[in-house]
């Protein structure tokens, strides 16, 4: 994803020797070395695809982003085939069936979010300035990388495979960052609570039973 040079409220920079954890992230408003950046205008959410052949099918795994809140649900989409609520970056993968044109979903990795209150998991993010990074390929560059935690897969239980995303915002003059984007057309519910887990106490007593 890359940034507008000219405007410097957009990238957020973060010198190594000064790497720094936060429970939560405000993409509006983050300051580094006394200095403020903002990255709402990449607010999301945004997704890439990875397609493989699988014969006799099709696979393709979506990673959808939203840097500046949680992904917010699909009206009519069951649970279990979304990510869970206080997600920030989701992967779910899709599997075509070529033969009769039908699909279902696989598997839905739930690889970044806000999970303190559910899972006592946050999302913990660390902020590195490209060009005080460690790697050498990274010299010549002006952006910054962000490192999101907090997921896991599979997500319930006492198992499962922790995970974290990076993602690299690269300053360009020439671009927004916004190009090629695909808009998702779909009704989403208003409700980002973690899990819906704020619904839920809204509709059950103190007791766990669901109120008259």
């Amino acid at each position: 994803m890359r940034l507008p040079q000219d405007s410097l409220a957009i990238p957020a920079f973060l010198t190594l020797p000064s790497l720094i954890s936060a429970i939560s992230l405000d993409c509006s408003k983050i300051l580094v070395d006394g200095q403020s950046f903002n990255l709402k205008a990449l607010g999301g959410p945004h997704s890439v695809h990875w397609i493989r052949k699988t014969p006799p099918s099709l696979s393709n795994t979506t990673f959808t982003i939203d840097i500046c809140q949680p992904l917010k649900r699909t009206k009519g989409v069951p649970k279990s085939n979304e990510c869970p609520g206080g997600t920030r970056v989701c992967g779910i993968e899709y599997d075509y069936n070529l033969a009769d044109g039908t699909h279902m979903v696989k598997e839905v990795i739930p690889i970044a979010g806000d999970y303190s209150t559910s899972a006592h998991r946050p999302l913990d993010p660390y902020y590195t300035r490209l060009k005080h990074s460690d790697a050498n390929a990274d010299a010549d560059k002006e952006g910054l990388r962000i490192e999101l935690n907090g997921g896991k897969f599979p997500f319930d239980g006492s198992g499962g495979v922790q995970q974290k995303a990076f993602v690299e915002f690269l300053c360009d003059p020439h671009k927004t960052g916004l190009e090629g984007d695909e808009g998702d057309g779909r009704e989403k519910e208003d409700s980002t609570d973690e899990g819906g887990e704020g619904r839920r106490k809204r509709e059950e007593g103190e007791d766990g039973k669901a109120e008259d």
